[in-house]
């Protein structure tokens, strides 16, 4: 039911992307639906938490990597960036949420929250960077730089899909990442 969803949301935006629409996609009916999911708000931020998962996890391998070989930090980091920023369907899927939760403030608190442990989850992470790098940071310094690295990768994405002539290779995200890093 999310790949469906994933695909129908991408291909035609939050709002018309009926339930009816998601479970033909799918295969399932409404029943199985509602059997999963109360709403289709429920359905998105199950969407979200599975891709935030799968960033995380690419996250924490991109950190293993580097604990098992500290010079290649700027291939891994290039590798993490490229992989997280080079899907346009995940771009078009949470800039729909991004609008509704600015729409709905109900359901933009929920979506604050998610963020929240994404935000933590890539706040660790750069704490065990900047730490393998010989250069540690307070947790208040990791957060700000963890909000720092996903308001640029956020933004750059727009950039990145407006214009994918001039920047589609991910090199506008993969200096603001380093930077950010440094």
């Amino acid at each position: 039911m999310l790949d469906a969803a994933y695909e129908v949301i991408a291909e035609v935006g939050f709002e018309a992307a009926t339930v009816e629409r998601i479970c033909v996609a799918a295969g399932f009916t409404r029943g199985a639906f509602y059997g999963s999911f109360d709403s289709k708000v429920e359905l998105f931020f199950a969407l979200w938490a599975a891709r935030a998962s799968l960033v995380l996890e690419d996250l924490n391998s991109a950190a293993a990597q580097l604990a098992a070989s500290p010079e290649s930090m700027d291939a891994v980091i290039d590798d993490f960036v490229r992989h997280v920023t080079n899907d346009r369907r995940w771009f078009l899927v949470s800039s729909e949420l991004i609008n509704y939760c600015v729409r709905h403030e109900d359901v933009a608190a929920a979506y604050v929250e998610h963020r929240r442990e994404l935000r933590e989850g890539v706040g660790q992470i750069v704490a065990v960077i900047w730490e393998r790098r010989g250069t540690p940071r307070s947790e208040v310094q990791s957060e700000w730089c963890a909000r720092q690295l996903i308001a640029a990768i956020d933004g750059s994405q727009r950039q990145v899909w407006m214009e994918p002539d001039t920047l589609g290779d991910g090199a506008l995200q993969i200096e603001m990442v380093r930077a950010l890093l440094r």
